[in-house]
């Protein structure tokens, strides 16, 4: 039995969805981690100088 174009176009669209929820969970994952590690220190950016200075 051949492969239709809806049977693939689902095939991908069901891929597609746990990629995206895989990358979503690696990011929740990595940002878990670093919160458990770091504790309550939180990376701040420094203030910008004012320019021309």
């Amino acid at each position: 039995m051949q492969n239709g174009f809806f049977q693939k176009f689902f095939l991908c669209m069901i891929c597609g969805a746990m990629m995206a929820g895989l990358v979503e969970f690696y990011k929740n994952f990595v940002q878990g981690a670093d919160d458990a590690l770091n504790g309550k220190h939180k990376h701040v950016k420094p203030a910008s100088a004012a320019p021309g200075h």
